[in-house]
């Protein structure tokens, strides 16, 4: 399939929510959409009409990060390629995106998004036939006018049982980055996102770090969202969550950033056995300077 059409393009962008940055001519801001939504819209199509690991092992660049379930944050296309060498399940699996809302920062040199994910496979033995809906969330960099993927993860459309990792594809922990340079601020925040966990205890703490549109996504599949919802839902969460960053993005401007946490949940109930995750943060700093998630899912790792 072909790169997509400017109509269906204009078609799309007509369906989505997008949160307009608080600068930018209205022009500036349409042909800059137009284009993230064109470079999305292509991965998303080519992912469905060659397959995920034809489509997605080239898509990271030097730079970008995919965190796929069952895996660890994995960077660049090297480590993509080898990643999916070792994913059967993905062969002949048609994996498409559609994002229901975008922000696009003041300067046009980061966009966030969350949407709906779809993945079917025809039956072969000893697969099984797939067919499931799910959710994902990316970041996209722009760069001398160009959109590049900077970080994308899928939430509940595969198990972490599903996918295979070993060894020799790499690390499955990676070290803790800290907080200076561009993603300093989106760093921090979320350091202290997690302090206030073991301060305030679950519920309060996603409460007063969720901005006012905040989303969260339930393994469930329930999407919740602002923080009265999302801190009445996790109230009852009493485990013990920690977790430090391994990978982060933030715009030129400093407006949006995205967070990757290596985190374990360890319930404080007898017998309970901890659980690792990748913690996905989407983040954008208010009108009054403070660091809020926009959304925010929780990623099986090994």
């Amino acid at each position: 399939m072909g790169r997509l059409s400017p109509s269906i393009v204009r078609l799309a962008a007509a369906s989505i929510m997008v949160v307009a940055p608080r600068s930018n001519s209205v022009c500036a801001q349409s042909s800059t959409k137009f284009d993230l939504l064109a470079a999305d819209a292509n991965l998303s199509f080519a992912s469905f009409d060659k397959g995920p690991i034809k489509a997605l092992k080239g898509a990271f660049g030097t730079d970008g990060w995919m965190i796929w379930p069952g895996g660890p944050a994995i960077k660049g296309d090297a480590a993509a390629t080898r990643f999916f060498s070792n994913q059967p399940l993905l062969d002949a699996a048609k994996l498409s995106w559609q994002p229901l809302r975008i922000e696009i920062s003041p300067d046009s040199t980061m966009a966030l998004m969350m949407g709906v994910a779809t993945v079917d496979r025809a039956p072969s033995d000893p697969v099984p036939q797939m067919h499931r809906i799910g959710r994902y969330l990316a970041a996209w960099q722009r760069t001398k006018g160009t959109w590049h993927l900077s970080m994308f993860t899928l939430v509940n459309l595969f198990t972490s049982g599903e996918t295979i990792w070993r060894t020799p594809m790499g690390a499955a922990e990676l070290p803790a980055i800290p907080a200076k340079g561009s993603v300093a601020k989106f760093v921090g925040a979320d350091a202290n996102f997690a302090r206030d966990i073991a301060a305030m205890g679950v519920g309060k703490a996603f409460a007063k770090w969720a901005a006012p549109d905040a989303v969260t996504m339930a393994a469930t599949g329930e999407l919740n969202e602002g923080p009265a919802r999302i801190g009445a839902v996790l109230a009852g969460n009493t485990a013990h969550w920690t977790w430090s960053d391994v990978a982060a993005g933030a715009s030129v401007d400093g407006a949006l950033g995205w967070t990757v946490g290596q985190a374990t949940i360890t319930p404080t109930t007898p017998g309970g056995k901890p659980s690792k995750s990748n913690l996905v943060t989407l983040w954008r700093r208010g009108a009054d300077g403070t660091y809020r998630f926009t959304a925010l899912a929780g990623v099986g790792r090994p």
